[in-house]
């Protein structure tokens, strides 16, 4: 994408990587570009078959959020599409970037400890 910098996880260079390598290195700019391809309403389409975007019911009485998938017109935007070919778009990845990473491992501690989790552990 003109202007923006993406990176792969943990900003290392791995080289020319297939589908599997993409996946074990968490490839970033390999799905920006199968996104680029395959087009914005194929991937929503897709995240929308693999249930993305609904709640998912874990266990009796314990359910998943629905989290939400970008609109169409949000993904006219190039910038918006390659985030979302990785994982990472639209008001979930707001959401994940406000989430405060103490929170998340004093909540683990509380699990480690106790063995119970209390929601987002």
């Amino acid at each position: 994408m003109p202007g923006r910098p993406y990176r792969c996880a943990l900003g290392r260079a791995h080289g020319v990587v297939n589908l599997r390598g993409a996946l074990e290195q968490s490839c970033n700019t390999y799905f920006i570009e199968l996104g680029r391809l395959l087009g914005a309403q194929r991937i929503r389409k897709m995240a929308e078959t693999l249930g993305f975007g609904t709640a998912t019911q874990l266990a009796p009485g314990l359910q998943g959020a629905s989290g939400t998938l970008p609109d169409a017109a949000a993904l006219e935007n190039p910038g918006e599409l390659a985030t979302f070919s990785f994982g990472q778009g639209g008001a979930d990845r707001d959401a994940a970037a406000n989430y405060s990473h103490d929170e998340h491992r004093r909540k683990r501690r509380r699990v480690q400890d106790t063995g119970l989790c209390t929601g987002n552990c």
